[in-house]
């Protein structure tokens, strides 16, 4: 079934599903230099786990939307 965004529902922005988010939240911990500078993996990783942020790439640490997000999502 597709929401008002066109993709089908338990999707998120990147096109994964609800499992390849969960891989994602505790996966920027372990991931490679690469993705830890994906600003769009980060920002879905933050959305979900806001202490992903301590993994995220340096640059993205100082990113405002991404951080706002991590404290939305963990309160601080």
């Amino acid at each position: 079934m597709e929401g008002a965004t066109g993709r089908a529902q338990g999707t998120c922005e990147t096109g994964w599903g609800e499992a390849g988010l969960s891989g994602v939240r505790h996966g920027v911990k372990h991931a490679r230099g690469g993705l830890r500078e994906d600003r769009e993996i980060v920002l879905q990783a933050v959305k979900h786990n806001g202490s992903a942020l301590q993994y995220a790439g340096d640059g993205l640490k100082e990113d405002r939307e991404i951080v706002l997000q991590a404290v939305k999502q963990d309160g601080f």
